[in-house]
């Protein structure tokens, strides 16, 4: 019988997936160590874990030790499938280790981080191989903060795999070695799409390959970019607008946590973007600008909304500097959907209220513009994209749109959109005959890889 898999709360880390373990069958209640060795791309965090053998670190007795809780402690879940999970992690100062361990492997996984507070609920997430047999493991969790302090769930979480497979179990119940540690390939970069307050970037010029079918985009969903204490700086290069040079532009933002915008409740990212356009025309120069975006958590998980935001910026161009302020608001909130299986679509029908005020050569004008919106977002499926950042594992999110402002002008564009899996990050968008790639960045410290 095939299940989907089940969410549960776990520790904050993402566990991906690793290399084909090749065709010999693996019974999970009886092989722990093929069972570890064989999970896809591992991460803890969204950052791709070492293996280390031995045992997980002893939890620290103390009162003041990180708590590591979980609210589902049994799920199910499908041969070539991603298990995604939640870990709830209540600690008293920044965390310097996530860990994960399947129960009784000689071996279990880690991820050094540097000094970040870490406290809400996480994103858990591993790749169940094709060559499981029906059968049931269970996952041990823990965290040690600055001070040496290791917290660990007191419960582990099970998972039970459902096969389709007809393959009986051997006839002993002694577990098998585990093989040789490999080095798994390398990954996708670690987390999160940074909410952008400026219209999206452009994909590689490089030809395209088909996407993979199979794969659900929840992979591609990072729930980092929602909890407080996030930071991620992001290196794009792209396409100029005008189609005479090109843009340049570093994103770094944290996520501050949740604030009142608008009468409503929402997680404030704030971001400093700094950006630089080569090539003639008047849009050529450097600028900066500061934004604070609003979004809320999807109920189901899984993707998030825009409320709106608030950017200011100041540019030097050949004509002088020009300082602007925009306050924008979604109505109704702008959707960003991962729950997706391949075909599947989202679609978006919103009105943007902007109210700009923009200073330039000792002037001011203040202007309210509205536009509306609407869009249908397609999940494709996997493709392997290489930039300047690597080669990532990512989510193909084809969109087509449409607009009409308030004087009834309207337009339509398509673009691409490719996620990493595990972090969520933009690697590539494609735009029309434009192109923006990602050329490096980091999240909580750890390089995108």
């Amino acid at each position: 019988m095939r299940q989907l898999c089940g969410p549960v709360a776990i520790l904050g880390f993402l566990l991906g997936c690793s290399a084909d373990p090749g065709p010999t069958v693996i019974f999970p209640s009886q092989s722990a160590n093929a069972v570890s060795n064989a999970l896809i791309d591992v991460r803890l965090g969204g950052v791709l874990a070492d293996k280390v053998r031995g045992d997980l670190p002893a939890p620290t007795n103390s009162a003041n030790a990180p708590k590591v809780s979980s609210e589902v402690t049994e799920l199910s879940a499908n041969t070539n499938s991603r298990v995604l999970l939640e870990v709830k992690v209540d600690s008293e100062g920044p965390l310097q280790a996530l860990y994960a361990k399947v129960l009784g492997a000689a071996e279990f996984y880690q991820v050094q981080l540097s000094a970040t507070k870490v406290q809400g609920v996480f994103g858990v997430g591993f790749g169940i191989p094709s060559n499981f047999a029906d059968g049931r493991f269970c996952v041990q969790t823990g965290v040690r903060d600055q001070f040496g302090q290791v917290g660990q769930n007191p419960e582990a979480i099970c998972i039970s795999v459902n096969s389709d497979l007809d393959a009986a179990p051997p006839p002993t119940q002694s577990p098998t070695n585990p093989p040789a540690p490999t080095t798994p390939p390398q990954p996708t970069a670690p987390p999160t799409a940074a909410p952008t307050s400026g219209p999206t970037q452009p994909p590689a010029a490089t030809p395209t390959p088909p996407p993979a079918a199979g794969l659900s985009a929840r992979d591609c969903f990072n729930p980092a970019v929602l909890q407080q204490g996030t930071r991620y700086e992001l290196t794009y290069s792209g396409d100029n607008q005008n189609g005479q040079g090109q843009v340049d532009f570093t994103q770094d933002c944290t996520v501050n946590g949740t604030v009142t915008f608008r009468g409503q409740s929402t997680i404030e990212t704030e971001c400093m973007v700094t950006s630089t356009v080569s090539g003639a025309g008047p849009g050529s120069g450097s600028s900066q600008s500061e934004s604070r975006g609003y979004s809320q958590g999807l109920a189901g998980g899984f993707g998030s909304q825009t409320v709106g935001g608030i950017v200011e910026s100041q540019s030097s161009t050949q004509f002088g500097t020009v300082t602007t302020r925009s306050e924008f608001v979604y109505e109704p909130p702008l959707l960003s959907r991962y729950d997706l299986e391949v075909g599947q679509s989202y679609s978006n029908d919103t009105t943007q209220t902007t109210e700009t005020t923009v200073n330039f050569s000792g002037t001011s004008e203040t202007n309210t513009s509205t536009q509306s919106f609407q869009s249908t977002t397609t999940y494709i499926g996997r493709a392997l994209i290489s930039v300047p950042a690597g080669s990532f594992d990512t989510c193909r999110m084809d969109t087509e749109s449409s607009s009409t402002d308030a004087n009834g002008q309207s337009s339509t564009g398509s673009s691409t959109n490719y996620f990493a899996v595990g972090t969520g990050v933009l690697v590539r968008n494609e735009s029309g005959d434009s192109v923006t790639e990602l050329q490096g960045g980091s999240i909580n410290g750890q390089t995108l890889r």
